[in-house]
């Protein structure tokens, strides 16, 4: 079975693929400090404001964040 056949199979099996290396590490390390930096910033708020949607969690009854209203402008 060719590469492309074995990714749809797992496709189609998980819902997902995993694609190893398809982004250089510099380009990962990078969305992952900019995500931290986003994250922590939110990380106080109880209630949402302009920028953060904020939601209680009902297993830990703590806020989390449940979404970035408009990430393009973060």
């Amino acid at each position: 079975m060719d590469a492309m056949s074995q990714l749809k199979k797992a496709y189609d099996e998980k819902g997902y693929v995993i694609c190893d290396s398809l982004l250089p590490m510099t380009v990962v390390e990078e969305l992952q400090e900019v995500t931290d930096k986003i994250v922590n910033a939110g990380a106080a708020l109880t209630a949402s404001d302009e920028v953060y949607e904020i939601l209680d969690d009902l297993e830990t009854k703590q806020s989390r964040i449940e979404r970035i209203k408009s990430p393009h402008t973060v």
